[in-house]
């Protein structure tokens, strides 16, 4: 858990925009332990597939993605992305069973 919780909330770092934002909610939902980052951006980061921007992956960037996609599916968990105008938002889920 704590490195998904260091992986999403490095990418939120490396990744803030210009509004210096970051909110991290942490919680419970349907036997579910949720961790939901949000972050502020400057630009679009997801593709119109709703996919972290190819582009966005180049110059090592990424693997934070990639490593939490690796420890969710390790504990049948599972992560989305959104962005609005403002602010680009993580959301994963593991199954409470999993990590207690």
């Amino acid at each position: 858990i704590y490195l998904l919780f260091s992986n999403l909330l490095d990418n939120a770092i490396q990744h803030i925009g210009m509004r210096k934002r970051i909110l991290l909610e942490i919680n419970d939902i349907n036997n579910m332990f949720m961790i939901r980052v949000t972050n502020s951006i400057d630009f679009p980061v997801l593709d119109h597939n709703g996919e972290i921007s190819r582009n966005r992956m180049e110059d090592g960037h990424g693997y934070g993605i990639r490593t939490v996609e690796k420890i969710l599916e390790k504990y049948d968990g599972f992560i989305s992305f959104n962005e609005n105008d403002l602010d680009f938002i993580a959301t994963a889920l593991v199954p409470l069973s999993q990590i207690t």
